[in-house]
């Protein structure tokens, strides 16, 4: 087979996919055999590191920016990217909740969150929150409010959400602007979950006032094979 004899409708014809299988195949012409036509799956083939599997950029103002079935069976770790994350209102803190049923999810409310919060401030003062048997972790103090300050940002890493066997844990760093002097806020976050619950998303909201439009969740599955 030729390139001259291969109609454009022999490709565009065909029904398009949103996700590859381990198994599908790819046409690719042989270096070592003179050329020759073969097929590589999928598996084989290098890759990026990081998978997008998730994502919501409020458009409005809301109570709070949830990202579901992001968590799955697909990767064991998936690093979180929160962008701007703001509040309407100064003064509140920063809270979440894991969220488990997929598509259709609702947030885990039971008593089994664990987290240890540092904060340093760029005048040097250092602040903590802890909580062990909470309904919801905590990840800021008091924020100060506004977009221009582009909220609450920060990178984390989520580890065997969706095992069934294993309890869950979120660790990572962030930065925001706290209402006291409008200091610059640097964080150090672990949460962890005292369920072997499967969990296949994250809820993020403020203790007063809404998440404000163009506040950010992007999820990542990181490949490590």
């Amino acid at each position: 087979i030729s390139d001259e004899h291969l109609d454009i409708t022999s490709i565009t014809g065909q029904t398009a996919i949103t996700s590859l299988a381990d198994t599908d195949k790819f046409l690719v012409s042989d270096a070592s055999d003179s050329g020759n036509l073969k097929y590589v799956e999928n598996q084989y083939l290098g890759g990026g590191t990081l998978v997008q599997v998730g994502k919501n950029t409020l458009s409005s103002s809301s109570g709070s920016i949830i990202v579901d079935n992001c968590f799955t069976s697909t990767y064991t770790t998936y690093m979180i990217v929160m962008r701007g994350i703001c509040n309407d209102a100064d003064g509140n803190s920063l809270r979440g909740r894991f969220r488990t049923g997929g598509g259709s999810g609702s947030s885990i409310s039971s008593t089994h969150y664990r987290y240890a919060c540092r904060y340093f401030d760029d005048d040097g003062s250092v602040a903590s929150n802890t909580g062990v048997s909470q309904a919801q972790f905590q990840i800021s103090n008091d924020s100060l409010a506004g977009a221009r300050y582009l909220g609450y940002s920060g990178v984390f890493y989520i580890h065997q959400p969706h095992s069934t066997s294993f309890e869950t844990r979120l660790h990572g760093q962030a930065s925001f602007v706290s209402t006291s002097l409008s200091d610059l806020q640097s964080t150090q976050n672990a949460i962890h979950l005292e369920l072997t619950t499967s969990v296949t998303g994250i809820e993020l909201f403020y203790t007063g006032g809404n998440v404000e439009s163009n506040s950010q969740i992007v999820v990542y599955g990181v490949n490590v094979t």
